[in-house]
């Protein structure tokens, strides 16, 4: 299935609107970095990724404030993240100490669209955790993702396109969506999680896989 691409204006609203939506349920900095660092406990339980593992290098797509790289070892970090412009960051400040703290980690942060960032091959591992709703066009970056070495995916389906919450989320994900990767020439280990206990996002049912690049 090949997606549509979103124009700019359209995607920079999603940006705005997830960031709108997000912030009002930090209560502080310290409290942000525990909710997502449970997030990321769950991921990697999914993903059986051991934290002691040394990685060599891993690029992750939009995780917001806090990236999963920072909870591993690894050599470079590297994160796509559109909330970290000086624009995005002049209108909700409290994004600042955390783009700071990246910094000072090491990560290296690539603030335009996923889309335009040209670079996937050279990287290990490519992470994609609960963002494809909200990028430019799934199927672009789907594709550049399968020029890296693993591609780890976990996406919620079949989830409408958002009119509640000011566009955050411009495209609706089915199954379909990663069908480059299930056709592709790399191996595929798919699993879908149903919307029930934790292994649930939005209460739509998960699509999660590891391809790996042949």
């Amino acid at each position: 299935m090949n997606h549509d691409t979103i124009d700019d204006k359209t995607w920079l609203e999603a940006q705005d609107a997830e960031a709108r939506y997000h912030f009002p349920d930090f209560y502080s900095y310290e409290n942000t970095i525990k909710n997502y660092e449970w997030s990321y406990k769950n991921y990697f339980k999914w993903f059986n990724i051991k934290t002691s593992k040394k990685f060599k290098s891993i690029l992750e797509i939009g995780p917001a404030l806090v990236s999963g790289c920072e909870f591993v070892d690894c050599e470079k970090r590297t994160i796509i993240e559109p909330l970290f412009t000086e624009s995005m960051m002049q209108k909700h400040p409290e994004t600042r100490k955390h783009h700071a703290r990246l910094l000072e980690s090491n990560v290296e942060i690539f603030t335009g669209a996923a889309e335009d960032f040209d670079d996937y091959g050279s990287y290990e591992e490519v992470w994609m955790f609960n963002v494809l709703q909200h990028v430019k066009n799934p199927t672009t970056i789907l594709e550049k993702a399968m020029e890296a070495k693993v591609v780890r995916v976990f996406e919620p389906i079949d989830l409408p396109v958002d009119t509640q919450y000011g566009g955050a989320h411009p495209h609706e994900l089915t199954k379909e969506t990663f069908s480059c990767m299930i056709n592709g020439a790399g191996q595929l280990n798919a699993k879908m999680y149903q919307p029930s206990g934790i292994e649930n996002f939005h209460g739509v049912p998960c699509y999660t896989c590891v391809y790996i690049r042949n």
